[in-house]
């Protein structure tokens, strides 16, 4: 809505040429559009709390916290086996 047709243009080409070169999920990509639009959308003087926020709850209606958790477990998991 705030940009014009060649800036949406444009921004939709770099955000393809970004996923594509980098191999970006679906979902993934769909976050960083939420995050963009949270930070574009905050004063500029917003609480640096509040943008930290943001970026927990976009991780967690993704599904990419509950992900990063299960890893960091499995990792750890397999520490201590390796330690024993």
């Amino acid at each position: 809505m705030r940009r014009s047709v060649a800036g949406q243009i444009g921004y939709w080409a770099t955000l393809g040429r970004i996923a594509e070169a980098s191999g970006l999920t679906v979902t993934e990509a769909r976050e960083a559009i939420a995050l963009y639009d949270v930070r574009q959308a905050a004063p500029a003087d917003a609480d640096p709390l509040d943008a930290l926020e943001a970026d927990f709850l976009a991780a967690e209606s993704s599904g990419r916290l509950a992900q990063a958790v299960r890893q960091t477990v499995q990792s750890n998991r397999r520490q201590v086996v390796k330690a024993a």
